[in-house]
């Protein structure tokens, strides 16, 4: 069957996680690579809208035990004193388990305001990235069709709390014009999953461009089950910034 698909990403591969180098252990509490799908789903979202090569030796130099983007984006989100008060400040009951340590807290990569305040922080550009519980399917696919941008969308795929990027939808039709109405349902997501294949996991397969049915992405994406809002970390390019 024939679809129209924008993909924002197409000829680019994913990041992933399971390539992560940096981890973090306090007590009982460690982060690894099992947990950093959130700063590969934004090292995937600045890789595409090219923030990644346009500040590449900005980067380069800060922490360079660590190749990897990603990496380092972690360590500053666990270790930056700015970011952990930030996470004390919104959130100081789960702060106080990670900070002591307890097996089963929640590092400041895990707490999506925190994710995008300390995301900002590191890049030092502006607000690159802003995190909302209530965004609007219609704010979603005009983000992906109409403006290019990739959306991060957390979710329980497989029973595993998880976030992934949004890179682009398909169509089996348009409408008018050759382009979808805001308003038409696409019949498919695009994600690129930092974990690998998206419910299929254990599989070891390559998590980039994967085709999701729009009921799914009603049932799975966070909220659950919610058919109007969704969880977001949208994003802005350079250019929009002005730099």
């Amino acid at each position: 069957k024939k679809y129209y698909v924008y993909n924002i990403s197409s000829g680019m591969e994913n990041w992933s996680q399971r390539k992560s180098q940096y981890f973090y252990k306090n007590k009982d509490f460690v982060s690894n690579a099992y947990s950093f799908c959130n700063v590969h789903m934004i090292t995937m979202a600045l890789d595409y809208l090219g923030y990644l090569d346009k500040y590449n030796s900005k980067f380069t130099n800060i922490y360079p035990n660590l190749t990897r983007f990603p990496d380092k984006l972690a360590k500053f989100l666990f270790e930056d004193k700015r970011v952990l008060d930030f996470y004390n400040y919104i959130d100081p009951t789960d702060y106080k388990d990670f900070i002591s340590g307890k097996k089963n807290a929640f590092g400041p990569n895990e707490i999506h305001q925190v994710l995008s305040y300390g995301t900002n922080l590191f890049l030092g550009l502006g607000n690159v990235t802003q995190f909302s519980t209530n965004t609007s399917w219609l704010d979603i696919i005009n983000d992906i069709v109409y403006d290019s941008l990739p959306v991060g969308i957390s979710g329980k795929f497989s029973g595993l709390n998880h976030i992934v990027l949004l890179v682009g939808v398909a169509y089996s039709e348009l409408g008018e014009g050759h382009k979808p109405s805001l308003t038409q349902i696409p019949d498919y997501l695009i994600i690129d999953d930092p974990f690998g294949k998206t419910y299929e996991y254990s599989k070891g397969l390559s998590g980039n461009d994967i085709w999701i049915p729009f009921s799914k992405c009603i049932t799975d994406f966070k909220s659950l089950d919610n058919s109007q809002y969704k969880f977001s970390h949208r994003f802005v390019r350079p250019s929009d910034l002005g730099i």
